[in-house]
């Protein structure tokens, strides 16, 4: 009977393994000269308030995405903007990342730049990756729910800069 169980466990943790690898997925679109659209899965996602100077009273937002080819692109908030402001972020998309199986980041730039080893960052599903050396600048992040983030406008929705989205897939 334990034999069973311990068999049944093991096929039950393999399973789950090979769906959790099948439902990653990462694609970049070039939507225009500088315009970059990511999808990709809220697992390789990372959100960080980095401290502008010492007193701690400011930060600049980031969001790092692991892409396809296990490197790390970054898409920036340009502005300096207050910690609480970015604190305040942190959690408004932290729950887009929670209730979403499939993410859209938007940023103006584009992704041809060679990639350089950089930064290493930690995803917890994935291990660590380095930076890639791009960077985007973040527009706007939404979810396959209808939740979204926009760099200007918060959370309001539809996020204006999100009205020519085409469909989830």
């Amino acid at each position: 009977m334990k034999r069973s169980k311990i068999i049944n466990s093991l096929f039950i943790a393999l399973l789950l393994s090979i769906v959790s690898c099948a439902t990653a997925q990462y694609k970049a679109n070039r939507k225009s000269d500088y315009f970059t659209e990511i999808i990709t899965s809220p697992d390789r996602v990372l959100l960080e308030c980095e401290p502008i100077d010492e007193s701690n009273e400011t930060a600049g937002f980031t969001i790092s995405v692991l892409d396809e080819a296990k490197t790390v692109t970054n898409v920036i908030q340009g502005n300096v903007i207050s910690r609480q402001l970015c604190d305040d972020r942190l959690i408004k998309i932290g729950k887009i990342l929670e209730k979403g199986r499939k993410i859209r980041i938007r940023g103006h730039g584009t992704l041809d730049r060679a990639r350089e080893k950089g930064v290493a960052y930690r995803f917890p599903k994935h291990g660590v990756a380095h930076d890639n050396g791009r960077v985007l600048q973040f527009s706007d992040i939404s979810n396959e729910t209808g939740m979204c983030h926009d760099a200007y406008t918060g959370s309001e929705k539809p996020c204006p800069q999100s009205a020519d989205h085409i469909p989830f897939e």
